[in-house]
């Protein structure tokens, strides 16, 4: 993944990588945090709009 540029879109070419990016994602939004612990309440809405595949 020699992009340093960020220019061209990877996604498709990697795209395991992706959906564990999106699923380690998801529970963070889900949970309300990214450490270990009891899960917390988002300030703002449980699903963010900018994460479609949450709805998926």
């Amino acid at each position: 993944m020699d992009d340093i540029g960020e220019e061209n879109n990877l996604q498709d070419k990697h795209s395991v990588i992706v959906e564990n990016y999106r699923k380690e994602l998801s529970k963070i939004v889900t949970d309300g945090r990214s450490t270990k612990g009891t899960q917390q309440k988002n300030d703002g809405p449980e699903k963010w709009k900018q994460l479609k595949w949450m709805d998926e």
